[in-house]
């Protein structure tokens, strides 16, 4: 559990210095690579070259885009108070 906690955060850091989203870092890469490279900068030199050695690739996982909506274009119903059910609306 530790090894991937610190391959993850391998990972995060590669993103946020490299500008990209952290699923675009290739984890299995990361795995593969790392230990080899104990005595040089490894996360600058995946920043540096990642992209053209296959570390830093477009993510195939899927993207859900949602339009923005703004919340303040909702309005709360207005308040009637209680309402009194009919006898064809209560539960049998």
């Amino acid at each position: 559990m530790l090894i991937s906690q610190f391959l993850h955060a391998l990972q995060l850091e590669i993103a946020d210095k490299a500008g990209v989203d952290p699923f675009d870092v290739s984890l299995p890469s990361l795995v593969e690579y790392s230990p080899a490279w104990h005595d040089i900068d490894f996360v600058a030199l995946v920043v540096e070259r990642g992209r053209d050695a296959g570390f830093i690739r477009p993510s195939r996982r899927i993207r859900i885009q949602t339009p923005l909506i703004d919340l303040n274009d909702y309005q709360p119903p207005p308040c009637s108070g209680p309402q009194k059910l009919d006898t064809h609306q209560r539960e049998k």
